[in-house]
């Protein structure tokens, strides 16, 4: 946990909840590692095991996916009938959901003899080997020279709208959205709206928590005047350990309109 916590780009984070703290950070109180730990829950990085517990190739996969921000991606793989690796079931739904995503990432691989080996420990050398990797996924994961001031122009962007729709308006209907959009002239597309607001159009609906925008945040330029920022967070004890893509666009790196992913 401290080698991971070393190789991500720097971010503040917030103090847990106390039942998250409770459930997560009771078997490292008073160890040299708490802060560590406190700092990466709020990131979604969080450990199943003890601290002085070995960690397994799975679960080293599931830690290196919520530091890459792309936990989702076992999402593509649920209910598959592939088989990558000999010793991995396609019914094993949570080590297809952790090891197969992570293998396509080129993150993690298996062994000589088409194994992956889940519950064998990670050793020291292999520890080396995937923050490498790790460091490497990230270069390639979020291209594009982004520069300090982008990054905080883009943040502000996101995150003023998103307080200012969920805790200031407390709008919790998608027509009052859009109607609270077009009266205060948001630059902000229907698009954008659809892909992150859509469970607004429920009579009933259960929503993730969405980011303090102080966690673990991504940022790329992915084509002239197009950028993506992603947050890795833990959006509370129902929602988990979560990744959540914005995309922006904007004509001087000052002023961000929030679009779709295809806009």
């Amino acid at each position: 946990m401290a080698l991971l916590e070393r190789v991500l780009p720097a971010y503040q984070g917030h103090e847990p909840e106390e039942f998250t703290r409770e459930q997560y950070l009771a078997d490292v109180q008073g160890r040299w590692s708490e802060k560590t730990y406190t700092h990466l829950l709020a990131a979604g990085i969080i450990p199943y095991g003890k601290p002085d517990e070995p960690l397994t190739r799975v679960e080293a996969a599931r830690l290196s996916l919520a530091a890459l921000g792309k936990q989702s991606e076992g999402e593509k793989y649920r209910g598959t009938a592939s088989r990558f690796f000999r010793d991995i079931s396609p019914d094993n739904e949570y080590q297809v959901l952790m090891v197969y995503p992570i293998y396509k990432l080129g993150v993690m691989t298996g062994f000589p003899d088409g194994s992956f080996r889940p519950e064998e420990r990670v050793s020291r050398a292999q520890a080396v080997v995937l923050l490498k990797q790790i460091k490497e996924a990230i270069a390639e994961l979020y291209p594009g020279q982004v520069t300090e001031a982008e990054r905080q122009a883009m943040t502000k962007a996101v995150s003023t709208f998103v307080t200012a729709v969920m805790d200031e308006e407390k709008i919790r209907r998608y027509d009052d959205l859009v109607k609270y959009v077009e009266e205060n002239k948001w630059p902000v597309t229907e698009k954008f709206l659809q892909e992150h607001f859509s469970f607004m159009k429920y009579e009933v609906y259960d929503f993730a928590r969405f980011p303090r925008f102080d966690e673990l945040i991504y940022y790329a330029k992915i084509s002239e005047g197009k950028y993506r920022m992603t947050v890795q967070y833990y959006s509370g004890e129902l929602g988990g350990s979560l990744d959540r893509t914005f995309y922006l666009a904007s004509e001087d790196g000052k002023n961000f309109r929030l679009i779709g992913k295809d806009e």
